[in-house]
C-alpha cells in the first residue's frame, strides 16, 4: 500500500461497494453447502478514541495512513467450523482514514481433534513474535503498537537509494513518505508489519511444554504479497517456544526471504536478480506473570540486503509491564528503542542510516464490564537527529482516551 505525506483518505465516500463486498462474503457463508448459520460466530470490536495532534501522532500511522489513535476503528470477525476438521476465519477493518480491507482470510485444518496441531492456509497471521494476540484493543493494555510492528524506516521496497547520501537525506521521513529520486513519496518498510498479514501456509501447535509455528509466505514480514507473488520467491519463517510452567514463556523467531519485486530487475547490477536480496530477521521473546503483574519483552535484529548501499541493519527491543491495582483497574507502560546500523557517507563519516527512535507509552485502564474497556495513555516519541557528529534528541508527546467495545 502506498504511503503519502501525512494522512490521506484514499477513496472518500466510496465505502459503500467495499462494505457491500464484505457483507456479501458473510452472506455467502449462510448459503446451503456451508456450515449451519448457528455455527457461524460473528463478532465485532469498536474503538472510539480522542487523541491530541503532534508529530508523535504521525509516528503511529500505518501504511494507508490510518492509526490505532483514529477517532473510530471497527473490526468485524466471522468464524465457522466446516466439515472434515476444517474451519474458516475472516477479519475486516473499517476506518475512514483508509480503505475497508480484509486483514485475515484463511482456513485451518485440524487433523486430530485431540491434539494441538493445525495447518493454516490463506491470508494468515505472521508466524513470528508474540505481539499478534495483543494487537486488538481489548487485549492491548495501551493503545499504540510497538515500533517493531508498525514504525516505517526510510528504506522502500519498490526503489533503492542510488547512494548512501541520498538515503541519509531521507532519514526520519519513513512515516511520512520517502523519495530518493523523482518518484512519488512512499512510506518505508517496518521490520514486521503486523496490520497486513501475508498469503501463505503455516503449521503450528504444541507438544508438552514446547510450542511451534513454521511457515512460508509470498512476501516477507516487512512487505506482504497478498495479490500476486512479486518475485517468485518465498520467505520461510517461524517461532519455537518453551513454557516450562504457565507463568513463564520463552521463544525465538526468525524469517528469511526476498523482498525486492521483479519490476526492479532492470535497475539491478548485471548478473543479479531480485531473489538475491533478502530480509533476514531474528527475534527473541519473554513473558512472565506473577501475582497481579505481567512482564513481556521482545528483542530483534534485522537486515535488509540492498544492491546499492550494502546491508542495512536495525535492532531494538520493547519491554511492557502491566499491574492490576484494583478489580478492573490496572496501570501499564511500554518502553522501546530502535537503533539503526551505521553507513559511510561521501565525506567518510560514519552515521546511522536512519534516525534512531525511542518510545514511551504509559497509562491506565479500567474494565467497565466484560465487553467494555476504557483507557487513558500518554506517549512520548523521541527522534535522534545526527548533527555535528552527535545524536540530538527531539521529543514529541501525545495524549489519548479510548473506549474499546466488544460485541
Amino acid at each position: 500500500m502506498k504511503g503519502a505525506r501525512g494522512r490521506r483518505r484514499r477513496w472518500g465516500g466510496s465505502a459503500g461497494p467495499r462494505v457491500f463486498c464484505a457483507a456479501s462474503v458473510c452472506a455467502q457463508l449462510l448459503q446451503p453447502g456451508w456450515a449451519p448459520a448457528a455455527d457461524i460466530q460473528l463478532r465485532g470490536l469498536l474503538d472510539l478514541t480522542a487523541t491530541s495532534r503532534s508529530r508523535a501522532f504521525q509516528s503511529n500511522l500505518f501504511n494507508a495512513g490510518d492509526s490505532n489513535f483514529d477517532a473510530y476503528r471497527l473490526r468485524l470477525f466471522a468464524e465457522s467450523p466446516l466439515a472434515g476438521g476444517f474451519s474458516a476465519y475472516t477479519q475486516f477493518l473499517f476506518d475512514d482514514a483508509a480503505d475497508v480491507r480484509a486483514l485475515g482470510a484463511y482456513v485451518t485444518y485440524t487433523p486430530f481433534p485431540e491434539r494441538d496441531l493445525h495447518l493454516q492456509a490463506g491470508k494468515l497471521p505472521w508466524a513470528v513474535g508474540t505481539w499478534g494476540p495483543r494487537t486488538y484493543s481489548d487485549k492491548n493494555p495501551l493503545i499504540g503498537a510497538p515500533l517493531l510492528y508498525q514504525y516505517h524506516t526510510t528504506l522502500r521496497y519498490d526503489d533503492f537509494p542510488p547512494t548512501v547520501d541520498s538515503l541519509l537525506a531521507q532519514a526520519g521521513r519513513g512515516q511520512l513518505g520517502v523519495r530518493y529520486t523523482a518518484r512519488s513519496y512512499w512510506r518505508g518498510m517496518p521490520v514486521v508489519y503486523d496490520l497486513c498479514w501475508d498469503f501463505g501456509v503455516t503449521l503450528l501447535g504444541s507438544a508438552g511444554s514446547a510450542e511451534f509455528a513454521l511457515g512460508a509466505v509470498n512476501g516477507t514480514p516487512a512487505r506482504m504479497n497478498t495479490v500476486v507473488d512479486e518475485n517468485h520467491g518465498k520467505a520461510f519463517l517461524g517461532r519455537v517456544g518453551w513454557m516450562p510452567f504457565p507463568a513463564l514463556r520463552l521463544g525465538i523467531s526468525g524469517a528469511d526471504g526476498p523482498y525486492v519485486p521483479e519490476d526492479l530487475q532492470p535497475s539491478l547490477p548485471a548478473g543479479r536478480k531480485p531473489t538475491d536480496y533478502h530480509q533476514q530477521l531474528a527475534m527473541a521473546d519473554l513473558a512472565v506473570e506473577f501475582g497481579h503483574a505481567e512482564l513481556r519483552a521482545e528483542g530483534y535484529r534485522n537486515r535488509w540486503q540492498t544492491p546499492t548501499v550494502g546491508d542495512l541493519d536495525v535492532r531494538g527491543y520493547y519491554v511492557e509491564g502491566k499491574y492490576v491495582l484494583l478489580a478492573g483497574l490496572y496501570a501499564a507502560a511500554r518502553w522501546e528503542e530502535m537503533r539503526f546500523g551505521e553507513v559511510t557517507d561521501s565525506s567518510g563519516e560514519r552515521r546511522p542510516w536512519d534516525q534512531d527512535v525511542t518510545r514511551l507509552e504509559a497509562g491506565t485502564g479500567y474494565r467497565i464490564s466484560k465487553t467494555a474497556l476504557a483507557k487513558a495513555v500518554y506517549q512520548r516519541d523521541t527522534w535522534f537527529e545526527f548533527e555535528d557528529g552527535e545524536r540530538e534528541p527531539y521529543p514529541h508527546d501525545l495524549f489519548a482516551l479510548q473506549l474499546s467495545l466488544a460485541f
